[in-house]
């Protein structure tokens, strides 16, 4: 039984990294280092709304604060906010102090600034009341950022509230992965 499960373990290991590399390959990215996530981190510990992780990876691995963190699958987890040499703490882009410039996939290219919605949701904020903006469009980095690439995945826009009297439209998007199963990550480095 021991040998059966450290099997399923190294097989799901596999699965993982080899999403990882094709990922990077298919989007050219050479420059980048994986990372264990040993503990989550709460900013405020009576809430479970402001969660971090923390990552095995640090200054010693060229990590900086700023940086992008993805999924197997390339979408953006969140960012580099604290490093140290051997280990980094990232806010997770459902937490509501981690916020990323973004676009939305919409006919008018919006921009905007994404932020964290009770550690479930994003909120992408700024987008005027003008713009048309649809459930299903797609959050995406914009690259104004000097750390974060453009066109990583954000989330996907869930709902839409326009109010008469207010200058931005309310859009909330569901992030593109779960929360709870991330075990690895990867770091964009910048050269």
């Amino acid at each position: 039984r021991v040998d059966l499960a450290n099997l399923y373990s190294v097989q799901s290991e596999n699965e993982q990294l080899l999403n990882f590399f094709n990922f990077f390959d298919k989007n050219n990215f050479n420059n980048y280092v994986l990372a264990d996530v040993v503990w989550e981190d709460s900013i405020l510990t009576f809430s479970s709304t402001n969660k971090n992780l923390v990552i095995n990876r640090g200054s010693d691995d060229g990590i900086s604060p700023g940086l992008a963190v993805l999924n197997e699958e390339g979408v953006l987890v969140g960012k580099v906010v604290e490093v140290n040499s051997d280990y980094s703490k990232i806010c997770l882009s459902s937490n509501s102090f981690c916020n990323f410039a973004v676009s939305i996939s919409n006919n008018d290219g919006s921009s905007g600034m994404s932020e964290g919605n009770l550690g479930m949701s994003i909120r992408v904020n700024y987008i005027a009341q003008n713009e048309d903006v649809q459930v299903g469009d797609i959050v995406y980095t914009s690259g104004l950022e000097r750390s974060i690439p453009r066109g990583l995945y954000v989330g996907e826009v869930i709902n839409i509230e326009k109010s008469e009297n207010d200058i931005w439209q309310n859009v909330s998007a569901e992030p593109l992965f779960d929360f709870k199963n991330i075990n690895r990550v990867s770091v964009l480095l910048i050269n």
